[in-house]
């Protein structure tokens, strides 16, 4: 019994431990929006071509704010703890 328990906490800690690794990964996505908006932002600082009718630089930030959306809701649907929810 004793062996079977401490394999099942050995078998918990690195369940743990990979969904931590992932998670991190994951992280990484939200850095991805803030270098587009702010990193780029001197590149595409100009009023010319106009986009939907709208300044190019305020295309830029627009277009930016969507895709952060879409990123923050990939993560969602990415992250293990909110897969554990769903099963509930």
């Amino acid at each position: 019994m004793i062996s079977s328990c401490a394999f099942q906490e050995k078998s918990n800690a690195k369940q743990i431990w990979m969904v931590k690794s992932k998670m991190k990964r994951l992280y990484f996505l939200t850095v991805i929006p803030f270098i587009g908006m702010l990193g780029f932002l001197p590149f595409a600082n100009r009023v010319e071509p106009f986009v939907l009718g709208m300044p190019f630089v305020m295309f830029w930030v627009v277009l930016w704010t969507v895709l952060t959306s879409a990123t923050l809701a990939i993560m969602y649907k990415l992250d293990p703890r909110n897969k554990e929810d769903e099963k509930k």
